[in-house]
């Protein structure tokens, strides 16, 4: 990303981005949905208790975000690698910092257990959807210009 967009090849710092946020997308959905199905298989290859084995039955059900975490990664890798050192830095922030801290009490506070079991899932779909807003709201801005001509707005 950041020699495609140092050498102001925006068609190729698209596609980059696009079949790296796909490829992301699509192996964490397949990885989490095996894990998800085979959830009995591969706790019971660590676990015996059944009363932990219903808990983690249970928790494993936060998968459901999987398929974002990559989405997430890329989108500060993208604002990284082309410049954008402040929204980079809040992005980093965002997932288990300034989002997680709040959803985790707000979440306990409405539903117990279960609101501290899909906390993580819901920050990350949180953090994700302003990652990406930023991530999208700087590509547009900078046009993939060469860093020179967007350096001013970068910092």
């Amino acid at each position: 990303m950041s020699y495609s967009y140092g050498m102001g090849d925006r068609r190729r710092l698209k596609r980059i981005t696009f079949v790296t946020g796909a490829a992301s997308a699509l192996v964490s959905a397949v990885l989490g949905s095996g894990l998800l199905l085979g959830r009995d298989a591969f706790m019971t290859a660590f676990l015996n208790d059944p009363q932990v084995l219903e808990a983690g039955r249970f928790m494993m059900l936060t998968l459901i975000a999987a398929p974002v975490g990559g989405i997430y990664q890329l989108c500060s890798s993208f604002l990284q690698g082309t410049g954008k050192v402040s929204y980079a830095t809040l992005t980093s922030l965002l997932s288990k910092g300034l989002v997680f801290v709040p959803v985790l009490f707000i979440s306990e506070a409405l539903d117990g257990f279960t609101g501290l079991v899909f906390a993580g899932a819901v920050s990350d779909l949180i953090s994700t959807a302003i990652g990406a807003a930023l991530c999208l709201s700087w590509a547009k801005k900078s046009g993939g210009a060469v860093p020179s001509a967007a350096a001013a707005e970068a910092v």
